[in-house]
């Protein structure tokens, strides 16, 4: 890779911080997702997250003084197609994602998300001539390989421990005391 070749392992901190905002997103995606109930499902977690995304957006766009270029900017009718197709693929993206999400697991989603962007770097190994060399496409090939064969581990049964007729006996002294009260 030109890149590690310019720039040794400092080339590659971008590539870290994407995975792990990916992991992080993965995971606590999830988690947030699944204490949400939405009358539809799909559409409700499109719209919760691009809505979620708004805040973080705007500082961005503060940050990097995009902001203040807004008043620069022109409005007129082609400005406001490309804007409403952009804002659509973006919806359709985002739909299509949680669509996935929702039939798959986490990793099939995850590995799903890796081939497409296989697709994107071997779409710019055919466009520009600044790509991945034959070897790094070879070692991300065996990484796909290599994590379809991947099955999700079985769910445990016994992941509680017995409990000792100690705590048991405790348990039933404290209910009889709540019943007590109640009454």
């Amino acid at each position: 890779d030109s890149e590690f070749q310019i720039n040794g392992m400092s080339g590659y901190s971008w590539v870290l911080v994407y995975l792990t905002c990916n992991c992080f997103e993965m995971t606590y995606g999830k988690v947030v997702m699944a204490r949400v109930k939405f009358e539809a499902p799909v559409w409700g977690s499109v719209l919760y997250t691009n809505a979620l995304a708004i805040g973080p957006m705007c500082a961005v766009a503060i940050l990097s003084s995009e902001a203040f270029q807004m008043s620069a900017m022109s409005l007129n009718a082609s400005s406001l197609r490309a804007l409403s197709l952009s804002c659509s693929a973006g919806v359709a993206i985002s739909w299509s994602g949680w669509n996935c999400r929702e039939k798959t697991s986490a990793t099939t989603y995850t590995l799903l998300g890796v081939a497409c962007k296989f697709l994107s770097v071997l779409i710019n190994v055919m466009i520009w001539d600044k790509h991945a060399s034959p070897v790094g496409l070879a070692w991300l090939m065996l990484c796909l390989i290599a994590s379809s064969a991947y099955q999700q581990a079985p769910v445990r049964t016994d992941v509680m421990p017995k409990s000792s007729p100690r705590v048991a006996a405790e348990d039933v002294d404290e209910e009889s005391k709540l019943s007590q009260v109640q009454m």
